[in-house]
C-alpha cells in the first residue's frame, strides 16, 4: 500500500514513527497519525481552518493531555503501526479508491483517523472542532 502514497503522506508516515517514539509508544497509534498530519497535511488542514498556529497548538495539547507520554522507550524510525493504525490506512485507501483516485493522500488518511471507531480519543480532538466525517468527506472531494 505503500506504493500508493502521496509524497505528503508518506512524510505523515515517517513523522508517525516520530511522534510514537516521542510519546514512548511501542506502536503507531490514531494520535501519533494525527499529529503527523498537522505537519504535513497544512492544506486539508486549512480548508477545513484549522491551519493556524493556536489550533494545531490547541490540539497537540489535548492529544498530550489526553494521551500523555511516556518514557521514551526507543528511538526508532521502524515502529509497527497499530491495529487501529493500519485500519485508518485501509480506511484511507478505501476512500480513496471511493473518489476514483490511484494515490492516498493526506486527506484520505483524516478521513481514516475519522472512520477509525477504536480510536474515541482521536476521534473526539477532531469532532470538538466541527471535523464530522460527512463534512470533512465532502470538502476533500471537492479538493
Amino acid at each position: 500500500m505503500v506504493e500508493r502514497l502521496t509524497e505528503h503522506a508518506r512524510r505523515t508516515l515517517f513523522f508517525s514513527r516520530y511522534e510514537a517514539s516521542q510519546f514512548g509508544s511501542q506502536y503507531i497509534e490514531p494520535h501519533h497519525l494525527l499529529l503527523a498530519l498537522l505537519r504535513e497535511a497544512k492544506p486539508v488542514f486549512g480548508l477545513l481552518s484549522l491551519d493556524s498556529p493556536e489550533a494545531v497548538q490547541s490540539i497537540r495539547a489535548e492529544v498530550e493531555r489526553r494521551f500523555p507520554p511516556k518514557v521514551n522507550w526507543e528511538q526508532c524510525w521502524r515502529l509497527p503501526l497499530s491495529d487501529a493504525g493500519r485500519r485508518i490506512f485501509d480506511y484511507a485507501a478505501e476512500e480513496a479508491r471511493h473518489m476514483g483516485m490511484l494515490h492516498i493522500g493526506t486527506g484520505h488518511l483524516l478521513l481514516g483517523i475519522l472512520r477509525e471507531e477504536n480510536a474515541p480519543g482521536t476521534t473526539a480532538i477532531l469532532q470538538s472542532r466541527g471535523l464530522l466525517l460527512p463534512v470533512v468527506r465532502r470538502k476533500i472531494a471537492d479538493l
